[in-house]
């Protein structure tokens, strides 16, 4: 057995498994293993992109739920297409899946938001007339990629590596075999990937694009960040570092002794509420 040589697979070569196969497995795959099993080969990548995979995962772990907003109740998602379905259902899933919800008790770090584009920044009031100063960092999606290689329920295939990147398709294929009229379907989310920054301070400070000479086009990449005690010893300072995309201009941000900051991925609970 020690000297038994496997034989191997001629490079190229794929084994190909009926997508039905596939298909069935997905009914038995639990939220925290769907990047692992969108990883296992195309044919799975495959399976992740299709609206059965997404509708099937809310029917198994939401629907059901009272603790769903309005706009993740299910006569709400029933006609999006498989792209907006699928942000829709993980944000759905951290509200009622609690191995997910427990997430958003933690404090997310701001290291979470180094070498994102800041594309958008607003501010706002509460009912004590804090300030409320918001950023909109934007992380660097994938294009999808076309693959000619032909599989009997779906035509294009891309593998993808990352929770943010699975089910990234515009197959009109609901992956159970039936089509679906693209022209009804909505496609109105756009907030995958992003992530606020959200400051508390008692007074209005300008944003860094009003000091830089950018267009209302272009972006601001953060650097770095800095959560500082202020001198007091009963704040905090907050600094940010931010370049250009081009890298011809930078500058550093300070807020100083602010009230509280929160960072709030795209499926928070609370990005809705700040999002603009």
């Amino acid at each position: 057995m020690a000297n038994m040589i496997l034989p191997q697979t001629p490079k190229g070569e794929y084994n190909y498994i009926s997508n039905d196969i596939w298909f069935h497995l997905t009914n038995y795959i639990a939220p925290k293993d769907v990047q692992t099993f969108a990883m296992i080969c195309k044919q799975s990548a495959d399976c992740v992109k299709s609206l059965h995979f997404w509708r099937q995962l809310y029917r198994k772990y939401c629907l059901t739920s009272s603790k769903l907003p309005k706009h993740l109740q299910a006569h709400q998602i029933a006609n999006c297409d498989v792209n907006s379905l699928r942000t829709l259902v993980i944000e759905a899933l951290f509200y009622c899946h609690q191995p997910l919800s427990n997430h958003l008790k933690s404090n997310f770090a701001l290291e979470a938001l180094l070498g994102k584009s800041c594309v958008s920044s607003w501010q706002l009031r509460d009912q004590q007339c804090t300030w409320i100063m918001c950023y909109k960092f934007q992380g660097h999606m994938r294009k999808p990629k076309h693959n000619p290689h032909h599989f009997e329920k779906q035509d294009r295939v891309e593998v993808v590596d990352d929770w943010e990147s699975l089910a990234n398709s515009d197959d009109d294929d609901d992956g159970g075999g039936y089509v679906v009229n693209s022209k009804k379907l909505k496609t109105e989310y756009t907030n995958e990937a992003a992530s606020l920054l959200v400051i508390w301070c008692d007074r209005f400070i300008p944003f860094p694009s009003d000091y830089l000479n950018t267009n209302s086009s272009s972006a601001l990449r953060l650097k770095a960040v800095r959560e500082l005690l202020s001198t007091d010893m009963r704040s905090i300072n907050l600094e940010m570092d931010l370049a250009s995309l081009t890298g011809d201009q930078s500058i550093t941000w300070k807020y100083k002794q602010i009230k509280k900051y929160k960072v709030l991925p795209w499926w928070h609970s609370d990005f809705r509420k700040f999002n603009k």
